[in-house]
């Protein structure tokens, strides 16, 4: 089993949740998966700013999606 990492990028002020971006390469643990899904989160922040995370409340919501592979 792998953990596909899929990143949400929301806006509360549009009231909009944006499709998610799938992260590859998988994962091989739930636990790697949900690290870099909050590093990914921090870097979407970060590479936003500050001004336009504030005016548009953004948030960032992610899944580690299990994949059964054969």
């Amino acid at each position: 089993m792998k953990f596909l990492l899929v990143v949400h990028v929301c806006s509360i002020v549009a009231q909009n949740y944006m499709d998610g971006i799938k992260v590859y390469p998988m994962y091989d643990t739930f636990h790697q998966c949900t690290i870099a899904g909050h590093v990914r989160s921090m870097g979407i922040v970060s590479e936003m700013g500050q001004d336009l995370v504030d005016r548009t409340k953004t948030v960032i919501h992610f899944d580690c999606e299990s994949i059964e592979l054969t």
